[in-house]
């Protein structure tokens, strides 16, 4: 009887200390589940940065191409705008120079007459 009272005192004391270590889990087990949620919210808020980062990154793009675009346009307007002035300097430098050769003649013909 006596072997048996103290096997039940040791059962009993092994089986304490398993429902204390089964609370210590229990507790740890809820710390991560918490912990979980929380890390899973903080995912989901990063993932939506990373999604809303991502539309603006596009958007940007877009728009930078856009604008290359006018750059290259207004680029191309300015060249030809750039080689019609050449041309009207052309044209202008000659007819200073017949106007020159004009009154050159006209001088000429004024001392004969």
């Amino acid at each position: 009887r006596v072997a048996i009272e103290a096997r039940l005192a040791n059962l009993e004391l092994e089986l304490s200390d398993a429902c204390q270590q089964l609370s210590k889990a229990k507790l740890t087990a809820n710390e991560r589940k918490d912990l979980n949620a929380s890390l899973s919210d903080q995912l989901a808020q990063v993932m939506k940065t990373c999604d809303t980062n991502a539309s603006a990154v596009a958007e940007s793009k877009i728009h930078i191409s856009r604008l290359k675009a006018q750059l290259e346009a207004a680029e191309g307007e300015a060249e030809h705008q750039k080689q019609t002035c050449r041309a009207m300097e052309l044209e202008l430098d000659a007819s200073r120079k017949q106007l020159n050769d004009l009154k050159q003649e006209r001088a000429k013909l004024q001392q004969v007459q």
